[in-house]
This record gives C-alpha cells, structure tokens and sequence, in this order.
C-alpha cells in the first residue's frame, strides 16, 4: 500500500501490485505517441510529465480507496491503468478539437472524466454521481490532483433543470452506466445543439445491439474504434 499524508491520501509511490500494469499503460501510450506525426499534440499529451504524475496519483489514490468504498471490482485493483484509465482515454481524438465543455455522466470513481480532464486540461470536465460517498472521493480526487478544470455535482441525470444544471456542454461520455436510449434521452437537456455523445461500449457485438435499440435516428449512431483499441459508440444531438 502506498503510505499516507497527512489528510489519509497516498504520496507519489505505486504499490507492487500495480507495477506490470502500469509498465503495460507506459507502452500503450509509448506506441499511440510514436504512431503520430512530429509534433503531434495528441502524442505530447500522452507523454507530458505532468499527464503522467496525475495517472499515478489518481491510480494509488483509487487503489488505496477501492476497498472502502467499492470504487472498482476487487478483481480490477491489480489492473486500475489498462482496465480504467487507459479506457478512459480511448476517445481522447474524438475530444481533441472543438470541444470546450464534457459531461461524464454515472462517473463512479473518475472514469473517464479524470483522466480526459488530465489529458486536456484545457476542457471543462463536469463528473455527475448520485452517490454521495463516491462524490465525497471525487471531491478528494481533484483536490489531490491540483485540477481546477473538474467539478463534481451530486445528483441524478434526470433532475436536470430540477436540482442541478450546468451550461450546456459540448460532449457527453458515459461509461459502465446502462440504459443508454434512456440515458440519451435525458442527456439531451445538458447538451449544446450538435454537441457529441460518447457511449463506452465493450465490445462490437454489444454495439450492433444498441444500434438497434436507438430509435431516434437524428442521434446518428455509428461505431469508432477508440485510439487503445476499445469500442465506441458515438452520434451527436440535434
């Protein structure tokens, strides 16, 4: 376990059980940043010492956390880097341009609001949770990492309007939250016209599914692959 400051969060050493699954994150990224073009912006944000420093601050402050407050699956703890934050970043290309404004809806433990708010710290990231301990953790999560561009709300996506609003936002992720019809239906109200929608998948199959049950075409569906390899499911709101 790494050990703790003086506020119960940990300082900047991983525990062992995290050292081959971070070694597995540097390499994603190593090989997404040496794919681009020099100069690149996308790559230098993979490789910024500060992006980095952040990923390993949020991966301690997650695992020594986890237990308490089920922050992740028991079995994801050994794997917080290639199984959340790594998939976090898969739709970092979709996010790059013309995008000033996210909201990660059903955002649990930060993912992946954190580490896109990490990666593009020039965009305003809203990380909306219903559950008051997770918030709590959030809360302590931005403060820890220093990330004046993240704000955590508690409250439920369709009180929308009702008990919370935010200025309408450009994007909208969702990840590990089902239901997505619904969930888009509800989105709509945060959302700018045009704004993009981010649904993480899983698997192709399970995207072919979903295709399926969205009825409402104007949303324009359609399946992207994400820069590390997860499947996407993204449209845009008319």
């Amino acid at each position: 376990m790494p050990s703790a400051s003086a506020e119960g969060e940990p300082r900047l050493h991983l525990p062992p059980e995290l050292e081959s699954d971070r070694a597995d994150f540097l390499s994603s990224l190593g090989r997404e940043a040496a794919r681009r073009p020099p100069g690149d912006p996308l790559a230098e944000a993979l490789r910024t010492p500060r992006a980095l420093e952040s990923w390993d601050r949020l991966a301690a402050l997650v695992f020594q956390q986890s237990a308490r407050l089920a922050l992740v699956a028991d079995r994801d703890r050994s794997r917080l880097y290639t199984r959340h934050i790594l998939d976090s970043l898969n739709p970092l290309e979709l996010l790059w341009t013309s995008i000033g404004s996210v909201l990660d809806i059903g955002t649990g433990a930060g993912f992946p609001g954190i580490p896109l708010a990490i990666a593009r710290p020039g965009i305003k990231v809203t990380l909306l949770e219903s559950r008051e301990k997770k918030v709590g953790f959030l809360e302590q999560a931005i403060r820890y990492l220093s990330l004046p561009n993240a704000t955590a709300v508690s409250a439920r996506l369709e009180a929308y309007g009702r008990s919370w609003r935010t200025d309408p936002v450009d994007a909208i992720v969702i990840r590990a939250v089902g239901g997505l019809p619904e969930l888009l239906g509800h989105a709509a109200r945060a959302a700018r016209p045009g704004a993009l929608w981010i649904y993480f998948v899983g698997s192709q199959e399970r995207a072919d599914a979903l295709l399926e049950s969205i009825e409402e075409k104007a949303l324009a569906p359609r399946v992207v692959r994400g820069i590390f390899g997860g499947t996407l499911l993204t449209g845009s709101f008319q």
